[in-house]
């Protein structure tokens, strides 16, 4: 469902409406800052304390590279057989 938009005159009356609830409910004017430009800062330079760097720390645990090396030559091994002997049955049956 598509919603439709709001006119400047219906825009114009909620903002009157929402300011008059608030010079009603205090007694001082509060003015509407809608835009972060229009908030009052402080220029005077503030006072950053220090960051702090934590580096993680090394939890987990050191497995045995040299079987992880020998396993993976194994598969690299197996895929290079598998491959050259598809390539062998290719070349056969294309051949006759």
């Amino acid at each position: 469902m598509s919603h439709k938009r709001r006119t400047r005159k219906q825009k114009f009356k909620a903002k009157n409406r929402y300011q008059e609830s608030l010079l009603l409910g205090t007694k001082k004017y509060v003015s509407a800052s809608t835009v972060k430009s229009q908030f009052q800062e402080d220029k005077k330079s503030k006072i950053v304390s220090p960051v702090r760097i934590e580096k993680a720390s090394f939890t987990g645990k050191m497995y045995n590279l040299a079987s992880i090396k020998k396993d993976l030559f194994k598969s690299l091994g197996l895929a290079v057989t598998i491959f050259v002997a598809e390539m062998m049955l290719y070349l056969a049956w294309k051949g006759n």
